[in-house]
């Protein structure tokens, strides 16, 4: 930064500078002293950056800049299954990661492809992974001695953009166990 004085004297004393940073009309960064200053904006949002000049005499002066930060989309989804091989009746479970740099919360919404309906979950602010989901296949796959389920995953952000994935579980029939019952 720099600052102009019609008074040598004051420009000779060189100035101070003072910054601030608002997002959407709030304090967002407690600011700087000095002639450069950075931030890393945390989310979408229309920021304003203000800049005051302050001569040896205490006059001074500001000037604003201000820019729109868009959300980006989550990328980079990666999941990872306990098991990738289950007997009917059997259970797995999803983990998995994802990148976003911005601390958005995120919903997962998981389709495990067996016409259970979709299952949500949501993230807390910033989060980028998770565990512990757990789903259990009550039938292998409809005529076939065994087969795979295809498990969708979408990463929703709160702005709703978005990523998804997939991966897959065999699941196999298992025998039935006769029983003779005598009378």
């Amino acid at each position: 930064a720099s600052a102009f004085d019609p008074s040598t004297a004051d420009t000779q004393a060189n100035f101070g500078f003072l910054w601030s940073v608002t997002k959407d009309n709030s304090t967002f960064s407690a600011g700087g002293t000095g002639d450069s200053f950075s931030f890393t904006p945390g989310t979408s949002g229309n920021y304003t950056v203000t800049l005051t000049a302050i001569d040896k005499d205490g006059g001074q002066s500001s000037t604003t800049d201000s820019f729109t930060v868009a959300d980006v989309a989550p990328s980079n989804l990666q999941l990872t299954l306990s098991s990738t091989h289950i007997s009917e009746a059997g259970n797995t479970t999803l983990s998995g990661n994802f990148t976003d740099p911005g601390d958005d919360t995120h919903t997962l919404t998981i389709n495990w492809g067996d016409n259970t309906g979709n299952q949500t979950v949501n993230l807390d602010p910033g989060q980028t992974d998770f565990s512990g989901i757990t789903h259990t296949y009550d039938d292998n796959p409809a005529g076939l001695p065994n087969g795979n389920f295809t498990i969708s995953v979408t990463v929703a952000g709160q702005h709703l953009e978005s990523t998804n994935a997939t991966t897959q579980v065999e699941v196999d029939n298992v025998a039935p166990t006769p029983t003779i019952h005598a009378n």
